[in-house]
């Protein structure tokens, strides 16, 4: 239980590598990644507020009168565990980035969020199906 104290006061740090580590635990490819990634599913922009801190940008679409919210995490330093490719990309400018979906104030898998929305029709996403920058969060 310390462990996972310890862990969420990391996602605050005012560190940004740290912060940034933190993150990379929860959103990386691992396996335990995923279990804990699959643990901010259901809960309210509040309640991943309160875990995760504020985020760097926040987005709005709103369609078929559902509210979605994409918030993003970005991070100008490269994970400390970060794979040999991912450190080549950062070189070249890529950026560690996590990003969270809700849908009317409670998180969703991002392929929730593409089903409900039927973004895999297109090609191209169209104009009102972009999120725009703007929303509120929590």
């Amino acid at each position: 239980m310390k462990e996972e104290l310890e862990k969420l006061e990391e996602f605050k740090s005012p560190d940004p590598q740290v912060r940034c580590n933190a993150f990379y635990e929860l959103f990386g490819d691992s396996e335990k990644s995923k279990l804990m990634h699959s643990q901010l599913y259901k809960k309210t922009t509040k309640e991943v507020y309160d875990l995760l801190g504020k985020p760097s940008h926040v987005f709005v679409l709103e369609h078929k009168g559902v509210k979605w919210l994409r918030v993003d995490y970005q991070f100008e330093v490269c994970p400390s565990a970060a794979s040999k490719e991912e450190r080549e990309a950062w070189e070249k400018g890529w950026q560690f980035a996590p990003m969270i979906f809700f849908r009317n104030g409670v998180s969703v898998p991002f392929k929730v969020m593409v089903k409900e929305l039927e973004l895999f029709r297109y090609q191209a996403i169209p104009e009102n199906l972009q999120f725009k920058a703007g929303g509120s969060f929590p």
